[in-house]
């Protein structure tokens, strides 16, 4: 195991009991943004890069997962609240693009899903975000990661994550 990669655990489990809430580190600089082309429902690969400039709140998950379908609905109201505030929600599937395409619809997503279990995982494991779902990370407007919730994440979580970022240009 990396320093590194000790120091990130070590942190993550001391801030671990704030209701999932963990903000990075100071012991370890956040990774880079990972340059994997993922496809989106439409078949148009993206990668995280592609919302430059705007507040990302990538969350990992997968249709099988109960507390990813539990979010989804406040994922989807926090879209269509924050969009203007330049916030844009990216869903990262550990799905096949079939699978997530019908629970997009069912659900009525309206933000950006990518789907591709071995892509996103890759994702996953290059951003240092775990294994377990859901995960969300907060990227800024210049693509740093700011923070990351491990488990279902509320309202008020999400909320709490952005604060600081919607207040900067």
């Amino acid at each position: 195991m990396t320093r590194r990669t000790a120091s990130w655990l070590i942190g993550l489990a001391l801030l671990g009991g704030a209701g999932g809430l963990t903000a990075w580190l100071a012991l370890a600089p956040p990774p880079e943004l990972p340059d994997v082309a993922i496809a989106d429902l439409d078949g148009d690969p993206k990668t995280l890069e592609s919302w430059a400039g705007q507040i990302r709140v990538v969350n990992f998950w997968a249709t099988w997962c109960k507390p990813c379908r539990e979010e989804v609905p406040m994922l989807v109201a926090a879209q269509r609240e924050l969009a203007d505030q330049g916030v844009q929600i990216i869903g990262l599937a550990v799905d096949d693009a079939d699978t997530a395409a019908r629970f997009a619809r069912d659900y009525d997503i309206n933000y950006p899903v990518l789907a591709d279990t071995s892509a996103v995982m890759r994702v996953q494991d290059q951003l240092g975000a775990g294994q377990g779902l859901p995960v969300t990370l907060v990227i800024d407007r210049r693509g740093r990661i700011e923070a990351r919730a491990v488990g279902e994440i509320t309202r008020e979580g999400l909320d709490e994550m952005l604060a600081p970022l919607l207040k900067k240009p």
